[in-house]
């Protein structure tokens, strides 16, 4: 005769008693930290631009003849016009200090951006990617084809933090209140 076998319960546990198992409100915290560090890698994008920038402004203005692929094309244009105009009306090297003044603006902008990116202001990191994506165009105006691959990337990769924002649950403000058996915080 056949034998009828009753379906076994399947166990939850873990044969391994090192392994443990997780809560589902665990799982989602844990979701949330990892959601919360791409948000902040893609955003700290426009802090490297900006960095970067900057690191191509001091090679320009010390003479070199090399620079970062991830630099802004902004700063880039605003240097080698000011090269162009030193060298046409003989204006020495001081306007190069202009130039760089004007590169420490422009990358500002960007500083700016990444800062106020953080603080979980979409509009801002929007209008950073429309300011990324239009210098990039300056790249394809003068055939930087790897520059311009380099500003997809990092237009991707912001992307991907503005992404993870819209999966963020609004950040909860924390209030340092005094009271009369002292301070305590206090989420509004």
């Amino acid at each position: 005769m056949e034998e009828i076998l009753e379906p076994q319960e399947v166990s939850q546990e873990s044969s391994d008693p090192n392994e443990s198992v997780l809560t589902p409100q665990q799982n989602r915290q844990i979701q949330l930290v990892e959601t919360e560090k791409q948000f902040e890698r893609g955003i700290s994008w426009f802090y490297w631009i900006a960095g970067l920038s900057l690191v191509n402004s001091v090679l320009w203005l010390t003479g070199a003849e090399w620079s970062f692929i991830i630099g802004l094309g902004a700063t880039q244009m605003v240097d080698a016009i000011v090269l162009g105009l030193s060298e046409e009306m003989q204006l020495g090297n001081a306007i190069k200090y202009v130039a760089f003044g004007v590169d420490l603006l422009i990358a500002g902008i960007y500083v700016l951006i990444g800062f106020l990116g953080l603080k979980r202001i979409k509009a801002v990191i929007i209008v950073g990617m429309v300011f990324y994506t239009l210098d990039g165009l300056i790249f394809l105006l003068v055939g930087d084809y790897l520059s311009i691959a380099f500003h997809g990337y990092a237009l991707f990769c912001i992307f991907g933090g503005l992404k993870a924002l819209k999966q963020l649950p609004p950040k909860q403000v924390v209030q340092c209140q005094a009271a009369d058996d002292g301070p305590f915080l206090q989420e509004l």
